[in-house]
């Protein structure tokens, strides 16, 4: 059996949480990110990713085994000003093609219709414009994660 469990961005601003759909059992989770690194723009509230110092992983289980992955390519826009929630938004889109799942067999079985479905859906893409303060200097973006073609309301606390 396979269980796609939890895709989480640890990029500049946020975690995310990742569903499944036809064959792959899912669970929606979230995941605060530990270390954040943003770079502001000149512009206020928008914010840039630092690629170099981003990464998005995911953990799954197959055949009994929990392992761990990670997309290398993906692109964040964000505007945020905490000045000014009410007017914040995010989108991430992954490549879903850009995974290393740390093995050779994985990586054989993960673009297949059990787990990502590549041909069918090459992007997953998680988008908010409902940013809520969760105390001083912590938020909650809460939004829906699209994969595989279902979309789900995931909370990104950051």
């Amino acid at each position: 059996m396979h269980m796609f469990k939890t895709l989480a961005l640890s990029s500049a601003l946020c975690g995310a949480a990742a569903c499944g759909a036809g064959n792959v059992d899912a669970q929606i989770t979230s995941q605060a990110v530990a270390e954040t690194e943003i770079a502001e723009s000149k512009a206020a509230g928008n914010w840039a990713v630092r690629a170099g110092e981003s990464s998005l992983v995911f953990k799954g289980k197959q055949t009994g085994d929990d392992f761990t992955g990670e997309f290398t390519s993906f692109a964040v826009d964000i505007e945020f000003d905490p000045n000014a929630i009410e007017n914040a938004w995010v989108k991430a889109v992954i490549d879903m093609s850009s995974f290393d799942a740390g093995d050779k067999d994985r990586n054989d079985a993960l673009p297949g219709k059990e787990w990502f479905f590549i041909k069918e859906f090459p992007q997953a893409v998680f988008e908010s414009n409902d940013f809520k303060s969760t105390g001083e200097g912590t938020y909650d973006a809460v939004g829906s994660l699209t994969l595989r073609g279902v979309s789900l309301p995931v909370t990104v606390p950051f």
